[in-house]
């Protein structure tokens, strides 16, 4: 199969990281945002305004269910990891048999083994990771704080990179994707059920009190990468640390847990705890987070803490 070219892009799972690229795709190519009916109605009523490092109102369309689907798409999956079977299936239903192009930006380790598994060779798959903050300031308002996307190889990746560079999203292949997709994982188990935990923005982590708990869930995850194959170069605990100290961004699980949504935490945390005790590697830092954000998830609203349902205020 030659090298795909993008002719339009459908964005499946349009929340705050699909809106913000699908707003950026808008200026080069045809965007649809599959998402919620409020957010919809909101972008068909106004368009999508972006904000953050962005400033502008993209020109998309948006629909609650995935349109039809021609050769020459992009499919943006950028679904919540408990949505991925679902997503998978609805792809299988709707994408012709070849001709388009499937690009999962999600977390987790490897959502693109189900979504090949699921939609054939005729549908090929390329993984990216998202390297930036975004934000769902409301339905139809998203905020975009910069960074960009890097691409697993693939024959399709490096056509793939340049539509996103023509269109002002950084986007690269990456060398050691394995490595990438690892320490991308491994952020999200320390940085997403702390700030769930806490409601505090990523920042406010770095403090002495959280110092060891920190440093305890980075080297369960560099001890699992081991296991898996994957050595996390460097000190990663303190690599991490000072990306924390340069981000003010308030955390795709804070989010949820402000929301009172539904988080991913049992395919971060929860998935780090299963892989540990398939290696015989002991994690309770981890297994204390996934325990703590599951049981606030749980909680009814009224009893939640009162920092929980605030944190989207907070400066």
């Amino acid at each position: 199969m030659a090298a795909f070219t993008a002719e339009r892009v459908v964005v499946f799972g349009a929340g705050a990281l699909g809106s913000a690229i699908g707003a950026k795709l808008s200026r080069r190519l045809p965007v649809t945002l599959v998402g919620r009916p409020r957010h919809v109605r909101a972008i068909r009523e106004r368009g999508l305004r972006v904000s953050g490092f962005d400033d502008f109102v993209a020109d998309v369309d948006a629909a609650e269910s995935l349109p039809e689907v021609t050769p020459g798409t992009l499919a943006l999956v950028t679904v919540k990891l408990f949505d991925l079977d679902a997503a998978a299936d609805a792809l299988a239903a709707a994408l012709p048999a070849e001709g388009c192009l499937v690009l999962p930006v999600m977390n987790g380790l490897h959502p693109e083994r189900r979504l090949r598994e699921r939609l054939g060779p005729g549908r090929p798959v390329v993984r990216g990771v998202a390297m930036f903050g975004a934000t769902l300031e409301g339905p139809g308002h998203v905020s975009y704080w910069g960074g960009g996307v890097k691409l697993g190889p693939s024959e399709h990746s490096g056509r793939l990179a340049d539509s996103f560079a023509s269109a002002g999203i950084e986007c690269e292949v990456a060398g050691d994707f394995d490595e990438l997709v690892w320490r991308k994982f491994a952020v999200n188990c320390i940085w997403n059920p702390l700030t769930a935990v806490l409601g505090v923005r990523n920042s406010r982590l770095v403090t002495p009190e959280l110092d060891l708990l920190r440093r305890r869930v980075a080297e369960e995850c560099a001890a699992v990468a081991r296991a898996e194959g994957v050595t996390l170069a460097g000190d990663f605990a303190e690599t991490t640390d000072r990306a924390l100290e340069q981000s003010n961004n308030r955390s795709s699980m804070l989010q949820d847990i402000t929301r009172r949504a539904r988080t991913e935490n049992e395919y971060l945390s929860g998935e780090l705890v299963r892989l540990a005790e398939a290696h015989g590697i002991a994690a309770p830092a981890s297994a204390l987070l996934r325990d703590l954000v599951a049981a606030i998830e749980e909680m009814p609203v009224a009893a939640r803490p009162a920092s929980l349902d605030t944190a989207a205020a907070r400066p």
